[in-house]
């Protein structure tokens, strides 16, 4: 996916009871991992609904982590400039 190795991919999706104070119809509790990460989320809705919500949460924190680890190389990788003095 990307050159990074960030990969949040979807685990699961499971239908669940609503939290406390949720609101009726079908909760789904959602799990994202990637190497050394897992996020759990619950949200309601049909399991179709929860599966895209969760694939697009994972894209969106690959494509974060994926920034700020390109932004994070250009720093580190600067050539060290030398104060004139």
């Amino acid at each position: 996916m990307n050159k990074y190795k960030v990969n949040y991919q979807v685990a699961s999706v499971d239908k669940v009871s609503p939290p406390a104070g949720g609101q009726g119809g079908d909760w789904y509790r959602y799990v994202l991992v990637n190497e050394g990460s897992r996020i759990i989320g619950l949200r309601p809705g049909t399991s179709e609904e929860v599966m895209e919500y969760a694939m697009n949460c994972a894209e969106a924190f690959n494509l974060r982590s994926a920034a700020y680890k390109e932004i994070t190389c250009r720093i580190t990788t600067r050539r060290k400039v030398e104060p004139k003095g």
